[in-house]
């Protein structure tokens, strides 16, 4: 299990949006990035499920530890963002409806749902699931090639998938 950040922690006005959408961007791209694997090799890339949780509002970063360091967030979008996780269907996004009011332009198909969260109840979600044009659209060569340098660290690709 991993849980990252991946977009600005700014959540004000015009900002909030563009933050939100480079998230989903992201989001999207990940699960494209799955469905290319999982149809070009097969095997058990077939096993890994990739399920991804948004939220967005106000947070707190520092640095933590004595001898080893790291930075660190905390606030409630953090906690509301891995219960979304959890809530996610497998190769899905879900969210909480703030973060959806603030996205617009994705063609795939938005859901409204009603989960328990652990420690808030049962809250309204939006899941998430993109179109399977949007998938292949994201999983073309030249679209990947463009995550590689636009998202994550070479290094990083080249560790985990191998190129």
């Amino acid at each position: 299990e991993y849980m990252g950040a991946v977009a600005g922690v700014d959540n004000h006005e015009p900002r909030a949006e563009e933050s939100a959408t480079h998230a989903m961007r992201f989001a999207v791209h990940c699960l494209a990035l799955m469905h290319h694997y999982k149809h070009s090799y097969g095997g058990a890339v077939k096993e890994l499920a990739l399920r991804i949780g948004l939220s967005t509002g106000d947070v707190l970063g520092g640095v933590i530890g004595k001898r080893k360091f790291a930075f660190d967030l905390w606030g409630e979008p953090v906690n509301l963002a891995a219960r979304m996780e959890s809530a996610a269907d497998a190769h899905g996004i879900c969210m909480t409806p703030n973060t959806a009011q603030l996205l617009t332009g994705f063609p795939g198909e938005f859901r409204a749902s009603r989960v328990a969260v652990k420690g808030y109840g049962m809250l309204e979600v939006l899941k998430y699931r993109p179109a399977r044009a949007e998938l292949r659209a994201c999983s073309t060569a030249a679209h990947l090639e463009h995550c590689r340098t636009s998202f994550v660290d070479a290094s990083f690709l080249h560790d985990v998938f191998g190129f």
